[in-house]
């Protein structure tokens, strides 16, 4: 599929089950999420193990919620923004995948 198409589609699914799921819990999400790939037939998968480094420095190993199409990265938050903390992990596993796209 092509990355384009991918991310139409990505987030017109993403926008539908945010509109039908009234709760904070993000594991509610994941399995909607995971349950609408499956009918579009996406090609992805849940909770990735990751090593995270900061400036070359090995912090831990973080979950991801979802890799799509082996080119973009999901990671669900219900809270309205992502912390520094968030959006440097997503970096260090973008960097260490070779990939350019994240959610």
């Amino acid at each position: 599929m092509h990355l384009r198409a991918t991310k139409y589609e990505f987030f017109t699914n993403i926008r539908k089950i945010n509109v039908r799921i009234k709760t904070k819990e993000e594991k509610f999400y994941q399995k909607a999420i995971a349950q609408n790939f499956k009918i579009g037939k996406f090609n992805f998968k849940e909770q990735l193990p990751a090593r995270i480094f900061y400036k070359g420095k090995f912090l831990g190993i973080y979950y991801f919620d979802f890799l799509v199409e082996d080119k973009i990265v999901l990671e669900i938050k219900v809270r309205n923004y992502f912390s520094k903390k968030d959006i440097d992990q997503l970096y260090s596993y973008l960097k260490a995948q070779k990939l350019k796209c994240w959610v």
